[in-house]
């Protein structure tokens, strides 16, 4: 097996990527040994970001490593769309809490640091709350549940083909631990959501159906669920599964084989019952997408800590072979983790699926508990305040922060939704936020961002006269 072996490119200035191929997550963490003391791991730390060109430990990138993210922030689901945008679940890096260029790294490593040593300072204020983002701005859910697309945990994501509706699994961590279906139509700026699956369908990679009526989600066990109402259905024998419009409506590419080990690449059609081996694969299979010209991308059991570690690789449908999109390794020995294989521009199947009695009659509805439930009003409010609360603590430090642009638009978003349901809220952020980004805006030192904190400004106030009716 070869590398892939192109230089990792940084973004474009003006930010925009178009349609890229493929993309995928990769996940880094700075590299910790017994003995290393806090400015040894500092420093591991720095070289890290250096080499990146990024504080986060989770983005996006092309196969010919291009990171898609926008500095400042770390994505942990990411698909490109049919037009050149892309949808993301985001949230800022820990730096723009903390100061600290290497924050996320430290928050993994260093979480429970005794709170007189320095590296204690990297953890306060973190957050994996993440906001879904579409083509770099917040999307603003008006329907379905009280928060405006807040994500406490969001695990997966993918797109239909036509660009049309995005499925985030939510995870919760609540009861017993489960991912929530969320159905987000980007055309009209509505979700909804559709029940709830176990929680071993975070090793995997969702795929919607061409007709948007169905997905594939989970690993070792596939399970295709109806995004109608919330039914699902185990595919037995199956570890790893995509939709293949290009080949028909009804077809699925899925892996077959044991948990560990080698599997079998197949064809199956889930209204005829056909099935056509395509080809081995001589490792164990986690994920896989395709592309609508039938190249194939895997999550597949590469060399790393602990014995494998998980990295997106090219299948040859002929042999079985495959050879990393990106490097195991970069170049500061740290072990790259890629995950979420996404090809663009698939092309689109007007079809109608179409499934066959037995499936049909396998399908059951998930129970969802109260504990699992996440309309729940008062932890969103719980977040309201948590985020309010930084807010006020560091709100200056915060805004002169180099990566605190990332933030406006959350705040906005969440400001606009928070008023009308807390309007004793009206005074603080007319009489302190609006202030701020108007003295920002205004502020030489910050000239790079002046203007976004004048279009913050001018939008809260707006807020503010919306709420006031």
């Amino acid at each position: 097996m070869t590398a892939h072996t192109e230089h990792e490119q940084q973004p474009p200035s003006d930010g925009t990527t178009g349609a890229p191929r493929l993309t995928l997550i990769e996940q880094t963490y700075a590299n910790s040994t017994p003995g290393d003391t806090i400015p040894d791991y500092l420093d591991a730390c720095a070289v890290l970001v250096e080499e990146r060109g990024t504080d986060a430990a989770s983005v996006a990138r092309t196969d010919t490593g291009q990171l898609l993210t926008p500095v400042g922030s770390a994505d942990f689901g990411y698909c490109p769309l049919p037009d050149g945008g892309s949808v993301a679940a985001r949230r800022p890096t820990g730096r723009i809490w903390t100061g600290l260029p290497a924050a996320d790294y430290i928050e993994t490593h260093w979480m429970t640091a005794p709170a007189e040593e320095p590296a204690r300072f990297g953890a306060l204020e973190y957050s994996s709350t993440r906001w879904l983002y579409r083509d770099g701005r917040p999307v603003v859910a008006e329907e379905g549940g009280p928060s405006p697309a807040l994500l406490w945990d969001a695990a997966k994501l993918t797109v239909s083909d036509d660009g049309r509706t995005a499925v985030v699994l939510e995870f919760r961590g609540r009861g017993t631990s489960r991912l929530i279906v969320w159905v987000y139509d980007l055309t009209d700026g509505t979700r909804r959501r559709v029940g709830a699956l176990p929680h071993m369908a975070l090793n995997s990679e969702p795929s919607i159906s061409c007709d948007g009526r169905w997905l594939l989600a989970g690993s070792r066990e596939v399970l295709l669920m109806s995004l109608e109402d919330g039914r699902a259905t185990l595919l037995p024998g199956i570890r790893a599964a995509t939709w293949t419009p290009h080949l028909g409506t009804n077809v699925i590419a899925a892996v077959e084989g044991p948990d560990e080990g080698s599997g079998v690449l197949t064809l199956r059609d889930l209204r005829t019952g056909a099935r056509d081996v395509v080809c081995g694969i001589d490792v164990r299979v986690d994920a896989l997408d395709i592309s609508g010209a039938g190249e194939i991308a895997a999550v597949v059991a590469t060399p790393g800590i602990g014995g494998w570690m998980p990295n997106v690789v090219r299948v040859d449908a002929k042999t079985g072979a495959f050879d990393p999109i990106l490097p195991w390794r970069l170049s500061s020995g740290t072990y790259r983790l890629t995950e979420a294989p996404r090809w663009g521009l698939r092309g689109t199947n007007g079809g109608t699926v179409e499934l066959s009695s037995a499936v049909e009659s396998s399908m059951v509805q998930v129970p969802v508990t109260e504990d699992e439930r996440i309309e729940s009003a008062a932890e969103t409010a719980d977040y309201a305040q948590e985020f309010t609360q930084r807010l006020n603590n560091r709100f200056r430090t915060l805004l002169e922060a180099p990566t605190a642009i990332v933030l406006l638009p959350e705040l906005v978003s969440l400001t606009r939704w928070l008023l009308p349901r807390r309007p004793n809220l009206l005074g603080p952020v007319r009489h302190r936020m609006v202030p701020h980004l108007a003295e920002c805006s205004a502020d030489l030192a910050l000239a790079p961002m002046r203007d976004a904190f004048a279009r913050a400004a001018e939008q809260l106030e707006q807020v503010c006269k919306d709420a006031e009716g």
